[in-house]
């Protein structure tokens, strides 16, 4: 285990951000044993703000998010929503080199409006619902995806899916 070294909170093996304050923390004897264990990631890597991001997905206890319940609102806003990702959708995936993820994004979000459509036409539910419908699902589906994505791949190097 390893400790930070600003507040002194205990740090996971796997853990590149302090649960406690969000500060950079590397255990470089876990690290050198655990060939699997994720890479540290310097300050100079990263844009500040993506440093917080990841350090705000590791406070809210990784990628499930067990602990996002005790963020502040406007910090459980800036883990669960992207609003860069919410305006390109898979442009931006495609920029953040997560083209595999954006394209699966895009077919699940495809799918679900095409049986979406099917069910309010059985049903006689105007249009315009499903347009509202359709025009939200797309852009949220990667608005709500994309800081969680991009954290798999940069901190635990994983980009899935595919």
């Amino acid at each position: 285990m390893s400790f930070c070294q600003q507040c002194g909170t205990e740090a996971a093996a796997a853990t590149l951000f302090c649960a406690g304050c969000g500060a950079n923390v590397t255990a470089p004897d876990v690290k050198a044993q655990d060939p699997n264990a994720p890479r540290p990631i310097r300050r100079a890597d990263l844009p500040p703000t993506w440093i917080h991001n990841f350090a705000l997905i590791e406070q809210a206890g990784g990628t499930g998010l067990p602990r996002i319940g005790k963020l502040p609102f406007g910090d459980r806003l800036r883990v669960l929503l992207n609003v860069w990702a919410f305006i390109f959708g898979p442009f931006y995936y495609a920029v953040k080199g997560m083209w595999r993820k954006g394209l699966t994004l895009l077919a699940f979000a495809i799918v679900l409006i095409a049986i979406l459509d099917m069910l309010f036409n059985l049903s006689a539910i105007g249009a315009s619902k499903l347009d509202l419908i359709a025009n939200l699902v797309l852009p949220l589906s990667f608005a709500a995806r994309a800081n969680i994505d991009y954290y798999k791949q940069i901190v635990l190097r994983d980009n899935g899916w595919w």
